[in-house]
């Protein structure tokens, strides 16, 4: 889910921060900055809400305005525990907030994959292994 600076952000924190009784622990497997830039990939434990402890996955990009020192735009992508969780915590109402949507919202549907066309552009071709 992405957005852009309108409150989303601020909306999205206050809804996920109070973990509900979700013992949540995460450890960062890779960080990288630039400029206005944080990309974080984490593996993140919590317990379900039928008490199972559990370990997700997700990655968040993060762009900051210079000036205002403000989140300026957001992407977060996570696997289906970590997405089951943040679900539960974001409620049903988050998908209708200005800036929020989902990947399927404005992906492309991909008839082929790209290395096939790539690889035609330059004479070659791409054969599956025998």
């Amino acid at each position: 889910m992405g957005g852009r600076r309108n409150g989303c952000e601020r909306e999205t924190y206050r809804r996920i921060l109070p973990n509900r009784g979700r013992d949540v622990a995460a450890e960062k497997r890779v960080h990288a900055v630039a400029d206005n830039t944080l990309l974080r990939e984490a593996f993140m434990s919590f317990n379900t809400l039928e008490g199972e402890r559990v370990t997700g996955l997700y990655l968040v990009v993060m762009a900051f305005d210079p000036d205002l020192k403000l989140i300026s735009g957001e992407r977060m992508y996570m696997d289906p525990n970590f997405g089951k969780m943040m679900s539960e915590q974001l409620g049903p109402d988050f998908g209708d907030l200005p800036g929020v949507s989902r990947i399927s919202a404005s992906a492309p549907m991909i008839e082929k994959h790209d290395a096939y066309r790539v690889a035609a552009s330059r004479g070659l071709t791409i054969s599956p292994p025998k």
